[in-house]
């Protein structure tokens, strides 16, 4: 799946991006959303606009600015780059949990974890044009969000009582389930794009 997104991203129209994006949302909102928001949970229905619709009209949004497009390649590199960290170091020496009551397997070695993979990556990518103040408050305020969606994600699956939005991706769960850091990624980098779109075109015309 995440080549077929790249591959769309580098290689064909925005567009094309653009309708893989919205078919993501149309199978989120008609075949995962009513498994952890049953139709007689109307809050959680109201809640649907705000999250997860909102966010994909974000990236929808960045996708169809030229100057704002490496925003989203941004948002979409971080997440995955949290959630692998997270995994690796919390696999490996996870022992305090940080979220019991909702998601008892995330521990604060993990959250490290990530919050060191989002900065590499973020040094890796404009650590040349940005201050070291800049990539540590961004460092840290894409730990907080990307865990945040995470967490709310597990948050509304554990009140309906299920294990994952469901069984499209075997092994991964449902496509909600790999979207819940970037939808809160993007919503963030979304806010700071005029900070973070000239940092990257510098990087990119280097």
């Amino acid at each position: 799946m995440g080549l077929i997104f790249w591959v769309a991203y580098f290689y064909f129209p925005p567009f094309v991006l653009t309708t893989e994006l919205l078919l993501v949302l149309a199978y989120i909102l008609l075949f995962e959303w009513p498994r952890i928001c049953p139709l007689d949970r109307v809050w959680c229905w109201a809640l649907a606009p705000i999250y997860p619709v909102f966010p994909f009209v974000i990236m929808v949004c960045l996708n169809s600015v030229l100057f704002y497009r490496p925003v989203l390649f941004l948002a979409f590199v971080l997440a995955p780059a949290f959630d692998t960290g997270s995994y690796i170091l919390g696999k490996a020496f996870g022992r305090r949990a940080l979220c019991v009551p909702i998601s008892p397997d995330k521990t604060w070695e993990g959250f490290l974890g990530g919050v060191l993979a989002i900065g590499a990556t973020l040094l890796f990518m404009i650590g040349r044009y940005a201050s070291i103040t800049g990539l540590v408050a961004l460092t840290i305020g894409v730990s907080v969000v990307a865990l945040a969606g995470d967490l709310l994600e597990s948050w509304l699956k554990r009140a309906a009582g299920v294990k994952d939005a469901s069984q499209v991706l075997p092994g991964h769960g449902g496509l909600l389930d790999r979207f819940d850091s970037i939808i809160a990624v993007v919503l963030f980098c979304y806010l700071l794009r005029d900070y973070l779109a000239p940092l990257l075109a510098r990087s990119i015309i280097a």
